[in-house]
């Protein structure tokens, strides 16, 4: 459970992160609200191994199709696709 709240805060930062980023700003006492459904996975890059997760999430932020959040998005991780 604590590893999923965990994971949850850090969805949210990556979110604030993204909005950031695009300047998208919330409003003063808006919060960003995140659950995730997650699987870990592990993953190869550069002969080094990566942890991983695949899975969904909501959120109360309209996202733009195809964005990347989390770590190494230009490299083609953490791209969001509306399901």
């Amino acid at each position: 459970a604590g590893r999923r709240q965990m994971l949850n805060r850090v969805l949210v930062s990556h979110l604030l992160a993204f909005c950031k980023g695009v300047g998208c700003w919330l409003e003063a006492g808006e919060q960003v609200k995140a659950k995730a459904r997650l699987e870990e996975k592990q993953t190869r890059f550069k002969d080094q191994e990566m942890l991983a997760f695949s899975g969904s999430f909501v959120c109360n932020l309209q996202l733009p199709e195809g964005i990347g959040i989390g770590k190494s998005v230009s490299r083609g991780f953490g791209t969001v696709w509306r399901v």
